[in-house]
């Protein structure tokens, strides 16, 4: 069997910006796992927005979850790697955020 990873991004397609997620997404989603996927969820905005939208449980819920446009990445309700970035700032995306998101799945990728 191929090994699937689905990401998907909180505002937008998980839920309506800025709104909790539905009980239908949420079963969705939670469904995905049984089916050969591993899920994991990315967003610009810090964990505590993450969580309010997802649910408190949403870094136990998920394998992955990056949150802080990828600064910050949890993998199995355990922090993988985090940039010592607390919030972030436009200024602070660019050319280098890229660079940061590749090295995080860098590094949980061989964790396991």
């Amino acid at each position: 069997m191929p090994k699937i990873l689905a990401l998907f991004d909180v505002d937008g397609t998980l839920t309506v910006p800025r709104s909790t997620i539905t009980p239908s997404m949420q079963s969705f989603m939670d469904a995905l796992p049984s089916r050969g996927v591993t899920v994991g969820i990315v967003g610009g905005s810090d964990l505590e927005k993450q969580r309010e939208q997802l649910g408190e449980d949403a870094c136990e819920r998920y394998e992955f979850s990056f949150s802080q446009n990828g600064l910050v990445a949890w993998r199995g309700g355990k922090v993988g790697y985090a940039s010592g970035a607390r919030k972030t700032k436009q200024r602070d995306i660019g050319p280098r955020a890229h660079t940061d998101r590749t090295s995080t799945f860098e590094k949980l990728k061989t964790k396991n």
